[in-house]
C-alpha cells in the first residue's frame, strides 16, 4: 500500500487469479477474497477485487471492462517513458528455503 501512496496511483485492480483451482469448493474462494480484502482495504480504499481464471479466460471480460473504464490521463510526449506495475506472488510457503 505504501508503494501505491508513494506513486500517487488513482485506479486499482486486484485480480485473484486460480479461481479454477478452487471453484468447486465456493466457501475458499470466498475465504480467499476476504483475506484478500482484509489485507488490501482500508478505510480509505475499496479497491475491487475480481476473481480470475486465466486459464480457462473465466471473468477476463471484467477485468477488460475495468481497464477500459479508466480515464485516458494526459500525455506528456516529452517525459521519459513509464510503466508501473505493482506484483505480488507467493510461491512458497512462509519460511521455505531457498534450496
Amino acid at each position: 500500500m505504501i508503494a501505491v501512496d508513494i506513486m500517487k496511483l488513482e485506479h486499482i485492480l486486484v485480480i485473484q487469479n486460480k479461481m479454477d483451482i478452487v471453484i468447486k469448493n465456493k466457501s475458499l474462494a470466498h475465504a480467499q477474497k476476504e483475506e484478500i480484502a482484509k489485507q488490501i482495504c482500508t478505510g480509505a480504499t475499496n479497491w475491487p477485487i475480481i476473481p480470475i481464471s486465466a486459464q480457462l479466460e473465466y471473468n477476463i471480460d471484467a477485468v477488460i471492462d475495468y481497464i477500459c473504464r479508466i480515464p485516458i490521463p494526459i500525455r506528456d510526449f516529452t517525459a521519459a517513458p513509464q510503466m508501473i506495475v505493482i506484483r505480488s506472488f507467493d510461491v512458497n510457503s512462509p519460511g521455505t528455503d531457498a534450496e
